[in-house]
């Protein structure tokens, strides 16, 4: 992925604050170093951080600065 579509999908997430709680909220360390939020999605989990845990983290971090 180029860095300008890493940057579109945080601006997409930065206009939707709602949707970056729920993320955060939902991708979290499951206790085993994996993210509790993928499990239900593949049968390999990924580790906690996850991609999705990253681009919340970073939209979070983006309306923080605003």
């Amino acid at each position: 992925m180029t860095a300008g579509g890493t940057f579109d999908v945080i601006d997409f997430m930065e206009q939707r604050p709602a949707l970056v709680a729920e993320l955060l909220r939902l991708h979290v360390d499951d206790g085993t170093g994996h993210c509790a939020g993928c499990s239900w999605r593949q049968a390999a989990v990924p580790i906690h951080p996850c991609g999705i845990r990253w681009y919340a983290q970073c939209a979070e971090e983006a309306l923080r600065c605003r």
